[in-house]
């Protein structure tokens, strides 16, 4: 179906790819302006904080890939009653709805976020083990859970507000946390930005894994919030639904 939809509209497909590509290329430029002259930020060194804008690209598109298309649509779903068929579909509704239309063009940034890492380690000859790419990976699958249940639980007022149609441009802002070191965050001293501490977190711990580098308070609040998290939207979701009326 996702892929019949790119062949209707090619240059609805083209368009989306160059804007993954066009992203892409803005974080990458971001950082190595940032890092020309200054070698260290929080703790974090240059080669740490270009790793970290592109296992940004890498992780968020992975997210945009599978997820952001179909809560895109959410509004659109529950305003014309498409809802009601999914409900009655013999599958989880709460995964139906989050993955029935994908982002396809969104390879383009993942392949650019996993190709410049590579690069970079390549390049720079970092000292990146094995092991430390499977608890990148591990740790990385986490952090888009976190984002995920994020997305659900805020994408769920949906079923109240159906008119919220920008709801997820509002969203989208909120990932751009997952790019900065989380010791930034700490700094500030607001504390109401503390609780934007698990966003910033999706990306830093596993970039920092890549080195054997780990913070054990930091996974364990990653790994705490990814299940809370999930657990907390899908209870919301669930009430959510007690509200829904039919179209019929």
């Amino acid at each position: 179906m996702n892929i019949a939809h790119i062949l209707a509209y090619r240059v609805s497909a083209i368009n989306g790819a160059m804007a993954s590509t066009g992203w892409g290329l803005f974080q990458l430029a971001w950082v190595f302006m940032l890092t020309d002259r200054v070698q260290e930020v929080y703790g974090w060194s240059r080669d740490e904080l270009v790793l970290l804008a592109m296992g940004y690209i890498l992780v968020i598109g992975i997210f945009h890939f599978f997820f952001s298309r179909g809560f895109e649509d959410f509004s659109y779903v529950v305003n014309r009653g498409e809802l009601d068929t999914y409900l009655l579909r013999p599958i989880d509704t709460q995964f139906l709805v989050s993955t029935l239309r994908i982002r396809i063009t969104n390879i383009v940034r993942i392949s650019l976020g996993l190709g410049s890492m590579i690069w970079w380690i390549t390049y720079r000859q970092l000292p990146v083990t094995f092991e430390g790419v499977i608890m990148f990976v591990i740790l990385a699958l986490i952090g888009i859970v976190v984002i995920f249940s994020f997305w659900f639980f805020f994408s769920s007022l949906l079923i109240w507000y159906p008119n919220l149609n920008n709801l997820s441009d509002f969203l989208y802002t909120f990932n751009g946390f997952a790019r900065f070191p989380v010791e930034m965050m700490l700094r500030t001293g607001n504390i109401i930005l503390y609780l934007l501490v698990p966003l910033m977190l999706v990306v830093t711990v596993p970039v920092k894994a890549l080195f054997w580098e780990f913070n054990p308070t930091y996974i364990f609040i990653l790994c705490i919030s990814a299940a809370s998290l999930f657990v907390l939207s899908r209870m919301f979701w669930k009430f959510a639904l007690r509200s829904y009326t039919s179209v019929g």
